[in-house]
């Protein structure tokens, strides 16, 4: 299967796949954390909608996985959201950084 490659800068939206739900965000910034020779990798990204905890404009850093675009959710009639996960996020200039990660609000 191929893998779609999305831009983190640009038009591109996503949802954040959360306890409250799918949150619609806007990705900003994709973050590779190295720390002891484990890589993580995170998408900064902007909250656009108050949904549960989740406040319109928040920042967070969420794992890459959590990320989801918005053409790789979809809705069967009758069913909950089906998510496929044959994407990852590029950008061409991450942060890399091998302090610890606060994966919460920035």
């Amino acid at each position: 299967m191929e893998i779609k490659k999305y831009p983190v800068f640009g038009r591109f939206h996503a949802r954040f796949d959360s306890f409250a739900g799918l949150i619609p965000v806007k990705p900003m910034r994709k973050i590779i954390h190295n720390d002891q020779n484990r890589i993580s990798v995170y998408i900064r990204v902007k909250v656009l909608e108050t949904i549960g905890a989740y406040k319109k404009g928040m920042i967070l850093e969420i794992p890459s996985q959590d990320c989801i675009p918005l053409s790789h959710i979809k809705y069967p009639k009758g069913s909950h959201a089906k998510i496929f996960g044959n994407f990852e996020w590029i950008d061409l200039w991450p942060e890399e950084t091998s302090e610890y990660l606060y994966k919460g609000i920035v």
